[in-house]
């Protein structure tokens, strides 16, 4: 079975024309069919239900899932505040999507019933669980523990947090047509769907290890004993406020 996969991006000013001409470059990618699950992600400055009506006017009734990110990376580089959406031929597979809100409460939790919805939903033998998650408001480790809880095998989970351009204030999370925040969206492929999960970056080490000796969470307090932003200062060269 072979999966076909279709990528657009804009950084048109108006948003429903940005989600329009993106979802259409996807489509004729994919040679005028629409997609079977539609992924977008996007700049924070286009995190308005027009984007995922203008999408889904184009790519039909597909599910519609992802976020808002601190940029895009396509074949034709990195993007920045601009919108990338990717669909997905399946080739006769299946995939279903649930979302879960009011991360922040119980993340763990949020995480089980996602896996529960999503396996309740598939009732065939399931594949890969794709997540995108607000990450200024869970820990990420928190949500796939929970995840992983709930499954009856060894099946992978991959995804990401959302970003919002180096604000670091406020991420949303998109679900069909709905613009949400501090949720957990996902979608979990048949096992008719081969998948792979492969991992690349171009960071280098910068200095020595160091341990991190307190931390609550998501959020790392010091390293080595230390504040962790002094540590930051000196590497950098910058002062705390010279971060944001």
């Amino acid at each position: 079975m072979s999966v076909s996969l279709g990528v657009g991006s804009s950084s048109e000013a108006d948003v429903f024309a940005a989600g329009q001409q993106a979802a259409r470059e996807v489509v004729a990618h994919l040679g005028g069919r629409a997609p079977d699950i539609t992924f977008v992600f996007s700049s924070i400055r286009f995190a308005d239900p027009r984007l995922l009506k203008a999408i889904r006017l184009v790519t039909g009734a597909a599910p519609l899932i992802g976020c808002t990110d601190a940029g895009g990376i396509i074949t034709a580089g990195p993007r920045r505040r601009s919108v990338t959406v990717i669909g997905l031929l399946l080739g006769g597979g299946r995939c279903v999507t649930s979302m879960e809100q009011h991360l922040s409460l119980d993340p763990k939790m949020a995480g089980e019933r996602l896996a529960m919805s999503l396996r309740t939903q598939l009732l065939r033998p399931a594949g890969l669980i794709l997540t995108f998650f607000d990450s200024l408001t869970a820990s990420g480790s928190e949500i796939v523990s929970g995840i992983e809880r709930k499954l009856e095998k060894k099946i992978p989970v991959a995804g990401a947090g959302a970003g919002d351009d180096f604000f670091f204030q406020k991420t949303f999370q998109f679900f069909n047509e709905e613009v949400l925040t501090d949720t957990l969206v996902g979608v979990q492929f048949s096992s008719d769907v081969r998948t792979g999960i492969g991992v690349r970056h171009g960071w280098v080490p910068v200095g020595r290890p160091r341990r991190v000796t307190r931390s609550t969470g998501r959020v790392v307090y010091q390293l080595d004993k230390k504040p962790a932003v002094s540590i930051y200062e000196d590497f950098l060269g910058l002062k705390r406020q010279e971060f944001m």
